[in-house]
């Protein structure tokens, strides 16, 4: 179900999306409607005739959204050609932004839709098959110089590019989510260390909001699907062939390095 009409003006600005090429809107292109974006992204993701894997949830602590002027967060798909096991190696074209950002990733296990009882972070916490550590690496279809709005963004897929599965977290109770701390490790960097309060104060209440996003559409969070709950430790842009290593203790560990794509080789 699309979110709303895509007006005539932006079929353009989807195909070009679509097409990666880096975009510089135009005035007449320039999105400020939250809905309006994910009509564009739905025209992208349809052009795109890619399969879903799940969904990406952004803007998932109160000061990012403060600063995009957004009231929740936001959300992206997942495309099952762009989802990898850790340890990889991910080559990345020239342009490409190198934003990484470690999630804890949760695999549903059956559908939600309501139709069973109530909808709340116990019974969408209870819904999991598995719960993991993951790398989410964001990449944007506009033009890195300009300043996007919550609605670009959505438009832009919510900057999804790929997804590194890690090893599961030790999880057993709701609760268990609100405080798990991270560990960001880039070469011989200084540690970045995140935590999983930085989600809406537990990471349910990201995959919560999303539900609820799907509901508003007459969809369902599906078996199956995975869902990147947002980032614990911030956004953060990384160097070419170093190694990246995200860890939730207890060995839930997700590692990862980002090489030069070989001249002509495509992304894929």
């Amino acid at each position: 179900m699309d979110a709303a009409p895509l007006p005539a003006r932006l079929w353009d600005l989807a195909d070009a999306l679509h097409a990666g090429r880096p975009v510089a809107t135009q005035q007449e292109t320039r999105l400020s409607d939250v809905d309006l974006g994910y009509a564009v992204q739905d025209r992208v993701w349809t052009l795109s005739g890619e399969t879903l894997a799940g969904y990406k949830i952004g803007l998932t602590n109160h000061a990012a959204q403060d600063a995009m002027g957004c009231a929740g967060p936001i959300f992206g798909r997942l495309a099952r050609s762009r989802i990898v096991l850790s340890p990889a190696t991910i080559s990345i074209p020239s342009g490409h932004i190198r934003i990484v950002e470690p999630e804890i990733i949760f695999e549903v296990g059956c559908d939600i839709d309501g139709r069973f009882g109530p909808i709340d972070a116990d019974s969408v916490f209870s819904a999991m098959r598995l719960i993991r550590s993951g790398i989410e690496l964001c990449d944007t279809r506009f033009d890195p110089q300009l300043e996007v709005n919550a609605a670009e963004i959505v438009a832009d897929n919510g900057c999804a590019d790929r997804l590194i599965l890690g090893l599961p977290l030790d999880v057993r109770t709701v609760s268990d989510l609100s405080d798990i701390a991270v560990q960001l490790r880039i070469g011989d960097r200084p540690v970045i260390e995140g935590n999983s309060s930085r989600v809406l104060g537990n990471p349910i209440q990201a995959v919560l909001s999303l539900v609820w996003h799907l509901l508003s559409r007459g969809e369902a969070l599906a078996a199956g699907s995975l869902v990147a709950s947002g980032s614990c430790a911030g956004m953060v842009e990384v160097p070419l062939n170093i190694g990246i290593e995200a860890d939730f203790g207890n060995n839930a560990i997700v590692a990862a390095k980002l090489v030069p794509a070989a001249q002509g080789e495509e992304m894929i």
